[in-house]
């Protein structure tokens, strides 16, 4: 197919489309939303649903399957790569649970929104804008500007909240937080460990934004977002720059076969 040619040029155009896509239908059906949370816990997020219908729709068309990374995990005992993640969004529900959870309606609307999340950033990014830089880049490149690229659309956050400075950790936050992503995705030749565990990661952060007693959840200062990222990310990106030792010396085809 010609357009296996041209894999970074059609990536970086449903690029695009995606962020469009994703930010036109937020403003049409949320059109007084100031809050992110409150995109995930007041109903389904159908903005989401559409583009990940649309990312679907994109690799289908392309054959693009295996190379995004639509495939089971091999070997199935890479499962166990997702331990460490796993563990620190355990503790992340831990302290929810402990501040006092939300309604369930609540919680079920932020868990099947967050994996909706999960599932379509990470075919965007991992899945369908790695491979398209990997065609032209080596590997290290091709990691770095993937997780560069999904942190700076993070940016647009801040016009949705008026909080640019919180936009700003959220970019660090996202930045950081792709590359361990991404390091699932190499290591278990699979995308889906990463969509699960995105997914899981935000419904966790979300969870503990909406937890303690009603009425009392506020805004979360520029310091304590900064000392959050700290925390929690800063170990798990360490834990994906350990899987990804000696990655770059691996053939590039190999990786998405």
């Amino acid at each position: 197919m010609k357009a296996n040619k041209n894999r970074l040029t059609i990536s970086l155009i449903v690029l695009v489309l995606w962020f469009i896509i994703l930010k036109v239908g937020e403003a049409i059906l949320f059109p007084d939303i100031t809050d992110l949370e409150e995109l995930l816990i007041g109903r389904l997020n159908f903005a989401l649903v559409i583009v990940a219908l649309f990312l679907l729709g994109v690799v289908l068309y392309f054959r693009w399957q295996r190379r995004a990374g639509l495939k089971r995990v091999d070997p199935p005992s890479s499962w166990r790569l997702v331990w460490f993640p796993l563990l620190i969004t355990l503790a992340l529900v831990g302290i929810a649970i402990v501040q006092g959870l939300p309604s369930g309606q609540v919680v079920f609307l932020i868990l099947i929104n967050s994996l909706i999340v999960g599932f379509e950033e990470e075919l965007m990014f991992r899945g369908i804008l790695f491979q398209g830089l990997l065609d032209r880049f080596n590997i290290w490149p091709a990691i770095l500007l993937t997780s560069f690229l999904f942190g700076i659309v993070h940016a647009s956050n801040g016009f949705i909240t008026g909080d640019f400075a919180g936009a700003m950790v959220q970019v660090l936050q996202a930045g950081l937080g792709g590359i361990w992503f991404l390091a699932l995705r190499l290591r278990t030749r699979s995308i889906y460990p990463a969509m699960i565990m995105h997914g899981l990661w935000d419904f966790a952060i979300f969870l503990v934004g909406q937890s303690g007693p009603p009425g009392e959840a506020g805004e979360v200062s520029f310091m304590a977002q900064v000392t959050a990222v700290v925390i929690y990310v800063l170990p798990v990106l360490l834990y994906g720059l350990w899987l990804l030792r000696g990655i770059g010396k691996q053939d590039k085809e190999t990786l998405l076969s």
